[in-house]
C-alpha cells in the first residue's frame, strides 16, 4: 500500500479538463461583468 501511494505521490495526475474550463469560464464571466459593468449600455437594466 504504501508503495501505491509514494508512487501516486511522485506521479501526480493532471487536473481533469472539466475544472479547466469551469475555472476559465468563471474568470471569463468575471471579466466579462466587470468590462459590461464599466461600459453602460441599453441591454443593461
Amino acid at each position: 500500500m504504501s508503495e501505491h501511494l509514494r508512487q501516486m505521490a511522485s506521479d501526480p495526475a493532471p487536473p481533469p479538463p472539466a475544472t479547466d474550463s469551469s475555472a476559465l469560464m468563471d474568470v471569463v464571466n468575471g471579466a466579462w461583468n466587470n468590462a459590461t459593468s464599466l461600459s453602460p449600455s441599453p441591454s443593461i437594466s
